[in-house]
């Protein structure tokens, strides 16, 4: 796994001469308890790819890291990283969701997951902006969608080749399929939490099927 940060939230590779070495040592020093390695997996940052406005896409870094793989041997692995990275246990960097993102939850904060004291969650859009076209005219699913087209395009060349493996999809925060569930003002890691399911749609959804059972 790769740092969380090695893409800097400008899009360019944190010391890309080091990561390098770093890959060539990884596939062939076998007197180190990490040679041998096949390949590695990277986090590809919403936040990071999209960030300025809708379909505006910058793989460049990590196209640039799966040539460092390819010519060091190595397979990759991404995983989609639709969620906020930082704040959680073992984060060391900051990367938001894009703004224009937070732009349109700013007008209706129930985009975002709620828990029964008003707060708001900004790690990750709540399910229930999955089917809501309130994005300039696109829903959740359709974003993450484009998202991941746009990134295999950019990829093409290393799936055609064998260097880019697999693709792996976050689902929620931390990339689990999960509610969140701690506020940093009311709970704290590892303690039982609590959920985060009050924003108006989620509770819509809930009471409908409620209704129906």
């Amino acid at each position: 796994m790769m740092p969380l940060d090695i893409v800097t939230n400008e899009g360019k590779v944190k010391d890309p001469y080091g990561l390098q070495q770093d890959f060539h040592i990884l596939k062939n020093d076998s007197f180190m308890a990490t040679g041998n390695t096949d390949g590695i997996m990277l986090d590809v940052w919403w936040g990071i790819a999209e960030p300025l406005a809708p379909k505006q896409y910058n793989f460049s870094a990590y196209q640039e890291i799966a040539g460092y793989a390819r010519d060091a041997g190595l397979s990759m692995q991404a995983v989609m990283s639709f969620h906020r990275c930082g704040g959680n246990v073992g984060d060391d960097c900051d990367i938001p969701l894009p703004g224009w993102v937070l732009d349109v939850v700013a007008h209706d904060w129930d985009l975002l997951y709620t828990d029964q004291w008003n707060n708001h969650d900004e790690e990750y859009l709540s399910w229930a902006a999955d089917d809501m076209p309130v994005f300039q005219g696109r829903t959740a699913l359709e974003m993450y969608q484009d998202f991941m087209y746009a990134f295999a395009d950019a990829m093409s060349e290393f799936i055609a080749d064998g260097t880019l493996t697999e693709v792996q999809v976050g689902a929620g925060p931390c990339g689990e399929l999960r509610y969140p569930s701690y506020q940093t003002d009311k709970w704290t890691f590892p303690g039982i939490g609590a959920f985060q399911a009050f924003g108006q749609y989620l509770l819509a959804d809930w009471q409908a099927y409620a209704t129906n059972l």
